[in-house]
């Protein structure tokens, strides 16, 4: 035990309370670490949940603009046949004069 001398008697260096401080301060110290892991693994578990709902939001869109797309592409098709009509009737109609 450290001892110091004042005035004649000894006296400890350190308190029963000081003692039981320190034997318990590496117990908090793990207790905060556990703690911050959890809270970390909580907001990490709720990142990627958050993550994969805009994975799964950004497939569906994908999805809607392929098929909108694709509405685009027969559109286009059926217009360019009817203009090719049209061009043809009025070369016949031009030809037929």
């Amino acid at each position: 035990m450290n001892t110091e001398h004042l005035g004649g008697r000894m006296e400890p260096a350190a308190s029963d309370a000081e003692k039981r401080r320190r034997a318990r301060l590496p117990w908090w110290l793990l207790l905060g670490a556990v703690g911050l892991l959890a809270l970390g693994g909580g907001l990490a578990a709720r990142s990627l949940s958050s993550l994969l709902a805009r994975v799964e939001q950004l497939e569906r869109e994908a999805a809607e603009s392929e098929a909108r797309v694709a509405e685009l592409q027969v559109l286009r098709d059926s217009l360019t046949r009817r203009l090719r009509q049209l061009e043809q009737q009025q070369q016949q109609a031009a030809s037929g004069k």
